[in-house]
């Protein structure tokens, strides 16, 4: 069967879903796992034969490249990457990110635990067949299996001065640090999701939030860093926050490094702590036994309680100072039965695979039982390499009807545009990271040796994957499949 394996931000999906892509790739289904413009790009045209897309969400304004791609043949499933569970309730992201007619293109919707299934089979309980929760495959990597994934080597410590811990800063403001000004991101909101006018109003009050804790933040890790001379501090920007942005917050300070490199889980495995607000990071390391401390110096009604419930909570810039001296010195902080507790029933409602089978085989489990013969008629993958060798595979693969019906949609637009005002010109034409279908801030170039080293350390780890094979297909695309299956 032929799997494609779109990868929207490599920071946040590369581990989880080469993962997913070994899985599938052992019990001999062929794999394309990467870039968009290979992945959806390709299957949206028809060029790849029929397969199973895995995309990243199901969004409304996904409907138009979803039919497209379902019209050639493929069957679509998909997983929010943005998951949606730091809220305590998931039926606002529930509401926003689906919708009735997306959600009738996909054969599954595979939740990350019992909260985000009950939620949709709930909302959407015409369809409520195709949730599963199988969890994720970037909480698979969670797990006290994968321990050994991640040797103190792998915390990038030629990054860091010689000290004798680091402390990890999840940075969540990628809505005011953005690549993008804010009128684009609200833009986007109205045009890929079901947003209410009363939910665009709250991304002008969440952006000023955001300013009073980024300065706060801010503050706080410089006195950090004057304080404890011995102890690295590594800001871990969001993957959507511009490259720089940290860097000038905070100036030139000797123990403070902002790193992007790398995948989370390795990060959170080495430090002595994290501090976080409001992050998905605060699951993940308490999961992995990281401590975990909330800073929270700014009240406000968009806090987002959950994750800043686990672990421990500093409300103020003393009190912040003092657990991390007290938790790098390894002293022992008593934690409340109750509160531990309570953490260990979060994590199980919201991630189904902390336990038991892994969320990487559970999805291959429910693609197979999707199978069918025409999705599994073989790729001529050296026939589509040297046909689309290039990154600019829009421009080659258009067909003459696809090629005009596109300049009739941009001509009907034009004359609707009120007033006939020129077409604004795009954030992306003037800056280079953020080009049309490169998104390089997102998604850089993918190496062979960075993907062989995260296979390597896979087979290592779970002493799998032996009879997988790897061959570049694209910039950031590569095919996986079990040796003697090609």
């Amino acid at each position: 069967m032929n799997i494609y394996l779109p990868i929207e931000i490599k920071a946040r999906e590369l581990e989880g879903r080469t993962l997913l892509a070994l899985a599938a790739a052992e019990r001999g289904h062929q794999v394309l796992l990467g870039g968009k413009e290979d992945t959806l790009g390709l299957s949206a045209r028809g060029i790849l034969k029929p397969g199973i897309v895995h995309d990243k969400s199901l969004t409304p304004g996904q409907l138009s490249k979803l039919l497209e791609i379902r019209s050639y043949g493929h069957m679509i499933t998909a997983q929010d990457e943005e998951h949606g569970l730091i809220e305590e309730s998931y039926d606002s992201f529930a509401k926003r990110r689906f919708g009735e007619e997306t959600l009738k293109t996909a054969s599954r919707l595979f939740c990350w635990g019992a909260h985000d299934e009950a939620a949709l089979q709930r909302i959407y309980s015409k369809y409520a067949v195709k949730f599963v929760a199988t969890g994720s495959p970037r909480v698979d990597l969670w797990r006290p299996e994968f321990d050994s994934l991640f040797p103190p080597e792998s915390n990038f410590s030629h990054f860091l001065n010689p000290r004798k811990c680091y402390v990890l800063i999840s940075s969540t403001f990628g809505s005011i640090l953005n690549e993008n000004p804010f009128w684009v991101l609200l833009e986007r909101l109205r045009r890929w999701t079901n947003s209410s006018e009363e939910e665009e109003i709250n991304m002008y009050y969440r952006a000023a939030r955001q300013y009073q804790l980024l300065g706060s933040f801010v503050n706080a890790i410089r006195r950090l860093a004057n304080t404890y001379t011995d102890i690295s501090f590594v800001v871990r920007p969001h993957p959507k926050e511009a490259v720089n942005a940290w860097s000038v917050l905070l100036g030139d300070y000797e123990n403070i490094q902002v790193i992007r490199e790398g995948g989370m889980s390795s990060w959170i495995r080495g430090a002595c702590a994290l501090i976080h607000n409001g992050c998905t990071s605060s699951f993940e390391a308490a999961a992995a036994g990281t401590p975990v401390v909330a800073y929270c110096p700014i009240k406000s009604d968009f806090e987002h309680a959950v994750p800043n419930s686990i672990g421990y909570k500093a409300n103020l810039e003393d009190e912040l100072i003092h657990l991390i001296g007290v938790i790098s010195s390894d002293n022992f902080l008593n934690q409340d039965p109750d509160a531990l507790a309570a953490t260990e029933r979060l994590l199980a409602g919201r991630f189904s695979n902390l336990k038991g089978k892994f969320a990487s085989d559970r999805i291959v489990d429910e693609w197979e039982r999707l199978a069918t013969p025409e999705l599994a008629e073989q790729n001529d993958w050296q026939q589509l390499r040297q046909r689309y060798k290039s990154s600019d595979h829009k421009a080659k693969s258009l067909s003459p009807i696809s090629s005009l019906r596109k300049k009739m949609e941009g001509l009907v637009r034009a004359t609707l545009r009120p007033n006939k005002q020129p077409k604004p010109q795009s954030h992306h034409q003037n800056n280079p990271n953020l080009q049309k279908g490169k998104n390089i801030h997102k998604f850089p170039y993918l190496a062979e040796e960075e993907l062989q080293d995260i296979i390597n350390r896979y087979q290592v780890t779970l002493g799998r994957f032996h009879s997988v094979k790897v061959e570049r297909f694209g910039l950031r695309s590569f095919i996986l499949y079990r040796s003697g299956s090609e």
